[in-house]
């Protein structure tokens, strides 16, 4: 696998997880869903 290939399924990954933990911090309460931070963070990740 090349280096580009490493990367994109790396960042691919990172973009999943991301997004399965502040759907979890959601769900426990620990952040609003409308919250600008997460729709920051998120808009960052993408």
């Amino acid at each position: 696998m090349g280096e580009a290939e490493t990367r994109q399924k790396l960042l691919r990954n990172v973009k999943k997880e991301v997004k399965q933990i502040m759907e979890e911090a959601v769900t426990r309460k620990f952040v609003h869903a409308d919250s600008s931070h997460i729709i920051s963070f998120c808009a960052v990740v993408e």
